[in-house]
């Protein structure tokens, strides 16, 4: 007996009882396998222990535990809820004993109730999942689960409690699932288009915004950035008014640091009153316009393309948002992103940056800490020496030095000691952004040419489907920013270009494409189909994401307000929008009563057919009691007609026994002539019979 034969054998002995059982457990499975990433370890593997314990039971055709065995697992987990938590209230105390409390429900699961409470307890655990995530994945999740519960709802409520009724075929479970579900389709819609958007999403706490906290830090070290080009995660989207720039014109500045311990980069820590010169933008250039959705990251950080012309506004938020300038060229919001924000803005590709510097504020760009990479200070002195004391002169020669020498590129550099400058320019030599925009600066201020570093994204890949940009944490870069003096001003400098121009050119991920040791056709310059179908499945699924961010998740107030303006519908209060919402319930509940009212009318054709005869007789005063059979009720018409067995009337109600209980199926045809004949039939004077 082959597995196939095996399985279709085992589903065949279950029954109808067990059919609807696993059909429950598939139901819950759905609606807590996405809560499995949330919970502890132990609480994780006591869930999948408890569904294949109760897989096992059914299988066997065994009752429940035991109830003390019941007892002492539902007290050891709720124990264990409180052991690690402290509490049972919040989100991820509530949720793990929630889950908990459901497999412990599951493997006591006998009486129609138990089922019912596992059930609801379902609906609800289906709710919690929108605590940590709204994604279009975790929706679609909910969603089975959701109809699958609902169908597990009908089958049970039909099936007698204790074997009282036979229990419903699954088939028409489902479908009376899926009727329901397509019942409430209009009812949820207009309660999600007029439904008062309220001041703050409803699923949002303190802890879930703290996770938020993803992406750039506002620091820079050996490696740092490096992690990120393993993450796929998407930092934020961007739509151009016009043609998407260049690559290598896509530039996101996010920070400037300029502060060096030695190791790690931070902003430079200004003495308190000292204000940061005004930064002046001279556009060389037309301006880009753009809108991008950045993705929650905990920080008030705007990644904004170099250079922005004006201040962005910041828009789709629960509460309103400002963006600032901040010194450097760069813009902060007035709080954290820990919402998706809809960002428009403007920015020039080509530019001058030139904010009134003075000696004084230049000075902290070409500070060093003391006693840190001396080799770097003596090739400086000796490099000065060879080349002159002219800026640009010495930049263009330490650019050369990074595209001569044997420098790479790579995700693998070796670890960094004290001396991490010295390290990597004269002994490693292999390292990612961050150690050659690093180096470079410090060998800048160690040429006494004021530099600083500067962080954000750098690139992106363009969807085909819907013409975004996606640009992803694996994006994350780091380049330089050199004082060229008052007339050419902070001029940017990507020593990272200079050793790796492909990683500028064709972003991050086609940079490392091509593993060490592979041939040419695994790389993406020469993919084969399955990999170009690969990319285009992946392209229509972030398409997809987008828009399900867009326009479900993005529809906030200011969104609402601009769709019922488009409808014609003027600016309404909250009240009137709730108002008109339970107005529209009320209809749409009403047309659906109405509907299952008419849809509870007989459908076999014959019988409709023979209800439209009788009524046909009733005008004569012929009604036919409700007790009455076909063959009774034509002994009645034959007195009525005074005994005319021959009557017109006789041989339709004769025709329409024949073809109900002479037949073995129904012809139609006879019985569409049949309906004809009765609209003619010559009917007696109106006597009560």
């Amino acid at each position: 007996m082959t597995h196939a034969s095996r399985w279709r054998h085992w589903l065949r002995n279950l029954g109808a009882d067990g059919l609807a059982t696993l059909l429950l457990l598939a139901a819950v499975a759905c609606i807590v396998a996405p809560h499995l990433g949330h919970l502890p370890l132990w609480a994780s593997a006591i869930t999948v222990t408890a569904f294949a314990v109760k897989l096992w039971m059914i299988s066997r055709g065994h009752g429940r535990p035991h109830r003390w065995v019941l007892t002492l697992v539902a007290t050891a987990v709720a124990s264990a809820t409180v052991l690690v938590y402290g509490t049972v209230l919040g989100r991820e105390a509530g949720v793990t004993l929630l889950v908990m409390l459901m497999c412990v429900k599951l493997l006591e699961m006998q009486a129609r109730r138990d089922v019912f409470v596992v059930i609801f307890l379902g609906f609800f655990l289906a709710l919690c999942q929108f605590l940590y995530a709204q994604t279009m994945l975790d929706a679609l999740l909910v969603a089975v689960g959701t109809y699958a519960l609902l169908a597990a709802l009908v089958g049970h409520h039909l099936h007698g409690d204790a074997g009282d009724a036979p229990a419903p075929r699954l088939g028409f479970a489902l479908r009376t699932a899926g009727r329901l579900l397509a019942y409430a389709a209009p009812i949820m819609l207009a309660m999600f288009v007029l439904f008062p958007r309220v001041p703050g999403p409803l699923w949002g706490s303190p802890s879930n915004a703290a996770q938020a906290g993803t992406g750039l830090s506002d620091t820079m070290a050996p490696g740092s950035i490096s992690q990120l080009v393993e993450s796929d995660a998407i930092a934020f989207r961007a739509r151009f008014d016009d043609a998407v720039p260049p690559a290598s014109q896509l530039y996101w500045r996010t920070l400037v640091l300029g502060g060096f311990d030695g190791r790690t980069w931070r902003e430079n820590n200004r003495p308190l009153g000292t204000p940061a010169p005004v930064t002046v933008v001279y556009p060389l250039s037309a301006p880009v316009r753009y809108t991008a959705t950045l993705e929650p990251h905990g920080r008030p950080w705007l990644p904004l393309l170099e250079i922005p012309t004006a201040a962005p506004q910041l828009l789709g938020t629960a509460r309103p948002l400002e963006a600032r300038v901040a010194p450097d060229a760069i813009f902060v919001a007035n709080r954290a992103i820990r919402e998706r924000t809809l960002v428009r803005a403007s920015a020039t590709t080509r530019y001058r940056l030139a904010p009134a510097e003075t000696p004084m504020s230049l000075r902290e760009w070409v500070e060093l800490p003391p006693g840190f990479n001396p080799r770097t200070f003596q090739f400086a002195l000796d490099f000065r020496h060879k080349h002159g004391d002219d800026p640009l002169v010495l930049l263009q020669a330490v650019l050369a030095m990074f595209r001569e020498q044997p420098f790479r590129y790579t995700l693998q550099p070796p670890t960094l000691g004290t001396h991490s400058v010295d390290e990597f320019l004269f002994d490693t030599r292999a390292g990612f952004c961050e150690h050659y925009a690093s180096s470079f600066v410090v060998l800048m201020r160690a040429l006494d040419i004021p530099a600083r570093v500067v962080t954000g994204y750098q690139g992106g890949e363009l969807n085909p489907i819907d013409g975004y940009l996606e640009v992803r944490q694996r994006d994350a870069h780091a380049w330089a920013e050199v004082w060229l003096g008052d007339e050419r001003g902070w001029v940017r400098v990507d020593p990272t270009a200079a050793v790796s121009p492909s990683r500028i050119e064709r972003g991050a991920q086609r940079a490392f494409a091509q593993p060490q040791g592979l041939p040419g056709f695994f790389t993406l310059d020469h993919e084969g189909g399955a990999m170009r179908a690969w990319r285009e499945l992946r392209y229509r699924w972030d398409a997809l994401e987008n828009a399900w961010n867009q326009w479900v998740l993005g529809y906030n107030a200011e969104a609402q307000r601009d769709l019922l303006e488009r409808l014609g519908v003027p600016q309404v209060g909250w009240r009137d929008l709730m108002l008109a919402a339970l107005g529209v319930v009320a209809v749409l509940s009403a047309a659906m009563t109405a509907l299952l009212l008419i849809q509870r009318q007989p459908r076999d054709p014959w019988l409709r057919v023979y209800t439209r005869f009788e009524r046909r007789l009733s005008r004569a005063g012929i009604v036919r009691d409700a007790h009455e059979g076909p063959a009774q009720y034509r002994a009645r018409i034959t007195r009525a007609m005074n005994g005319d067995r021959s009557s017109e009337v006789i041989r339709v109600l004769d025709a329409l026994i024949a073809l109900r209980y002479r037949s073995p199926t129904l012809d139609r045809s006879a019985l569409r002539h049949l309906s004809r004949c009765i609209d003619t039939l010559e009917l007696p004077r109106s006597r009560s019979v």
